[in-house]
């Protein structure tokens, strides 16, 4: 079930870099019958906003969500109108490599329109000139397309390191191309030919140009790194100083708005994309490669302004976001600007006083204060659930669309077409496309399901709220299952059962987005916590044995874990320095399998055993 929550989820393993023009359904759509002219009665009970309304009389989701999302949003406040007219966004990147291979006009013309659209509900008369952005793409960024990629990389790598790496990929894509065929996937032929161009230069140039460049930048993403170590990334951060100190000042904007473009005339909210939502990330991560750097070098207050930049960015991202899905992307871009600090934190031993670290301190704790102006509900609350209701008024009209939307996204679930076919069943046994619905009777009960949503988002205490959530998820797919059980006949109340299944199958479950909530505020608390610690082995030279040697000279108390409302444990070891956030484990070397993720990571780290329960390295040696 929750084909919404599926394609969330899988959104934020998978970067957005590219998105194919107008998508599936909507052409289909076009390729439909006429649409039906249905009433829905415009209320607070029904349409739950009233304005604005379109040409036709319903009411415009698009508009109201906008609306609710740029209120007090300038071009000139606004991180999103910032940030990018500097550098690429997913729609850029596709009409920058369309430059260089064969593309479909159409489609490069639907990308044109969606990018002017974009920027001028942003406030711009016109976007930016497509050669004025810069790449935060490490192929892009580092090697420009108009050069031999291979002879590039030569500037930086001994030719014996290069044609090493190649062959070594060759012998990977190899494999895989033959474990292809053994499955029957690709024929004799195909494998030939495919085996035939990994020989060609084009695979040199390209392939491996890609490979090695996002090897080299993953790697220097995750560590303190000398030039020495990784020449091409550190010639890339010496010649975009300017770029990172723009976005710098961009990040301390107080404002996020991220435009809801509508696509077709007749597309619902859960038919836009999300434009520039994953590129974010990107930024995120490029701060972090560019404080390693800095750090490296010995370059101590910008390295941790770089994670100050991605926090900023962070808490302003989630103070307005319009959907689940950006609020969990902020929530990860806040995850790595917490490794960066800690992990900065544990290196800096003897390099700066306490001083100074308690000056850096105080300004983490500022930022961390943006999260009390936060509306309550937060605003993807609203969106999520005007993205129901526009789906529900569009399937009203064009019956067939529920079906279209499944069929055009379900490459996002990820139990693939099993899954697929499985929506289609329950789609099929509770919607007849040809019955004359109450939509009405619908709209409210749909809404009468997403008070409840509300009302849990108002209790005290992230924890509470999340255990509410899972138990509201439990009841929904209880529903679902029931739906399947539940045998059609005359007396089957069908606006009820069709109601149910919307709610089921395409409101986010958001239990997930609850425990990263609760999770990243757990992660502010002992990043805090971190920084005090940083600062006793300033002045006494050496870690605390307990968290209480702490209290009242650098914290108030000893904090409480946001999950348990128990102390945070501490636990100075051998080897380590760890902080705790719930009793779920040991830690005394007994249990392999969290001893051997404590030993796969970095100090400054975060360790996951369980969704609950984990722990940060404030040092290793």
């Amino acid at each position: 079930m929750k084909v919404r929550t599926s394609m969330i989820l899988l959104a934020l393993l998978c970067a957005a870099n590219a998105y194919g023009g107008e998508p599936a359904q909507d052409q289909t759509r076009e390729q439909a019958k006429e649409p039906k002219t249905v009433k829905i009665t415009i209320s607070p009970e029904t349409t739950y906003v009233t304005e604005p309304l379109l040409p036709d009389g319903r009411v415009d989701y698009y508009g109201a969500l906008n609306r609710l999302l740029s209120d007090g949003v300038t071009p000139e406040n606004n991180i999103f109108a910032g940030v990018f007219t500097l550098v690429t966004g997913e729609y850029e990147n596709s009409l920058l490599r369309a430059r260089y291979e064969e593309a479909d006009e159409d489609q490069c013309a639907s990308l044109i329109k969606f990018r002017e659209k974009y920027y001028q509900m942003l406030g711009f008369s016109s976007p930016p000139e497509l050669d004025s952005l810069a790449f935060l793409d490490p192929p892009g960024a580092f090697i420009s397309a108009k050069v031999n990629p291979y002879e590039e990389l030569l500037r930086f790598y001994p030719k014996e390191e290069i044609d090493a790496k190649i062959e070594s990929r060759k012998k990977e894509e190899a494999e895989n191309y033959r474990n292809q065929h053994k499955e029957g996937k690709i024929d004799d032929a195909q494998l030939a030919e495919k085996l035939k161009g990994l020989d060609t230069d084009a695979f040199r140039n390209e392939e491996s140009r890609d490979m090695i460049c996002h090897e080299f930048y993953y790697d220097a993403m995750e560590r303190v790194f000398t030039e020495d170590e990784y020449p091409l990334v550190a010639d890339w951060m010496k010649s975009s100083t300017g770029l990172a100190n723009q976005l710098i000042e961009i990040s301390k904007r107080p404002k996020s708005y991220n435009p809801q473009v509508k696509i077709t005339d007749d597309a619902t909210i859960y038919d836009a994309p999300l434009p520039y939502v994953q590129m974010m990330r990107q930024v995120a991560r490029y701060f972090q490669t560019r404080g390693n750097w800095h750090f490296g070098r010995g370059e101590y207050d910008e390295a941790m302004e770089c994670a100050f930049a991605t926090f900023r960015l962070a808490m302003t991202m989630r103070s307005n976001a319009g959907f689940v899905v950006e609020e969990l992307v902020a929530i990860a871009m806040q995850g790595i600007a917490h490794h960066q600090i800690v992990d900065y934190l544990g290196l800096l031993d003897g390099k700066k006083d306490a001083a100074w670290i308690l000056a850096k301190q105080r300004e983490y704790r500022a930022i961390c204060r943006q999260a009390e102006n936060a509306p309550n509900p937060p605003h993807w609350i609203m969106g999520e659930r005007l993205g129901l209701l526009s789906l529900i008024t569009t399937t009203a009209s064009h019956p067939e669309y529920p079906r279209e939307y499944l069929t055009a996204n379900n490459f996002w679930l990820p139990n693939g077409e099993e899954q697929f076919e499985q929506e289609l069943a329950l789609l099929d046994k509770c919607y007849d496309p040809d019955y004359e619905y109450d939509w009405d009777k619908i709209m409210k009960r749909v809404n009468y399901y997403w008070e409840d949503k509300e009302d849990l988002m108002l209790l005290p205490g992230l924890e509470r709220r999340a255990r509410a959530y899972e138990r509201l998820d439990e009841r929904i797919g209880e529903k679902a299952r029931f739906i399947m059980k539940t045998e059609i006949t005359p007396e089957t109340d069908r606006d009820q059962l069709f109601a149910d299944f919307l709610y089921s199958s395409f409101s986010p479950a958001l239990s997930a987005a609850l425990y990263a909530m609760t999770r990243i505020q757990c992660l502010e608390v002992m990043s805090d916590v971190a920084f005090s610690v940083a600062t006793y082995r300033a002045d006494q030279g050496g870690y605390p044995e307990t968290l209480d040697q702490l209290v009242p000279k650098y914290l108030d108390r000893v904090p409480v874990s946001p999950y348990t409302n128990k102390p945070l444990r501490y636990m100075k070891r051998a080897h380590d320095v760890l902080l705790v956030n719930d009793e779920t484990f040991l830690l005394d070397g007994s249990e392999e399998r969290v001893e051997k993720m404590i030993a796969e990571v970095p100090g400054g780290a975060s360790v996951f055993p369980l969704v609950r329960s984990f722990l940060i390295i404030l040092h290793k040696d």
